[in-house]
């Protein structure tokens, strides 16, 4: 990829190319990269947004930080990862406000579906007729999320919480997510942590509850 920012404006950042999108979007201090935070994908990326494709896609990206406070951010790419598939058929867009310590993001994405077998697992059940169930590739989906965290520098600690809703729009259903937790920093040795999280896949309360499914948390 290539990103670049004019020399008199570099408050302004373009990208395009083959992009990580949940690096751009729904960052969060305290529950993303599963290497040094947690492991389980829940505490990773909105399974709202992941469910929408805002994954490695190729695309352009352009982000305006005009101030500390306030970042904006808005994105073309592909619902499909390979060139051969190639169409610039999914937007996503996100709002970033920090106050002192805290950051909260509001993103929005739609989509179409990649074929990747993913949704909240009682949509597979629906039948769409003519023996057909669940998602199918090309259905148009989007997502709402609300990342939020929390800094409390007395105490090394970091709070984190997210909320998601997803809509598959051709069938009609949806399905929430969120999760919340905390990591503590610096608990035992320089540089560890000490985190506790729970987290709600994305699920459809009402489909799972008539259908017996357990809570997928």
């Amino acid at each position: 990829y290539l990103t670049a920012s004019p020399a008199n404006l570099p408050e302004l950042r373009f990208s395009v190319g083959l992009l990580d999108l949940t690096s751009y979007l729904d960052r969060n201090s305290f529950a993303k990269d599963s290497v040094t935070q947690f492991f389980n994908p829940v505490f990773q990326t909105n399974p709202a947004l992941s469910t929408v494709n805002v994954s490695s896609r190729p695309g352009a990206l352009v982000n305006y930080t005009p101030v500390d406070e306030l970042s904006l951010t808005a994105v073309t790419y592909s619902s499909r990862k390979g060139l051969g598939d190639f169409s610039l058929d999914s937007f996503a867009g996100e709002v970033g406000f920090r106050v002192g310590n805290a950051i909260l993001r509001g993103t929005y994405a739609t989509s179409r579906d990649g074929d990747r077998g993913d949704g909240f697992q009682e949509i597979f059940s629906i039948d769409r007729g003519n023996g057909e169930f669940g998602p199918l590739p090309g259905d148009r989906e989007e997502s709402f999320g609300l990342n939020g965290e929390v800094y409390i520098p007395e105490i090394n600690l970091g709070v984190f919480g997210r909320y998601g809703w997803y809509t598959n729009t051709d069938l009609g259903v949806g399905g929430q997510t969120y999760s919340l937790g905390v990591n503590a920093l610096d608990v035992f040795l320089p540089n560890d942590r000490l985190g506790l999280g729970y987290g709600r896949q994305l699920s459809n309360d009402a489909l799972r509850q008539s259908q017996g499914g357990t809570v997928p948390d």
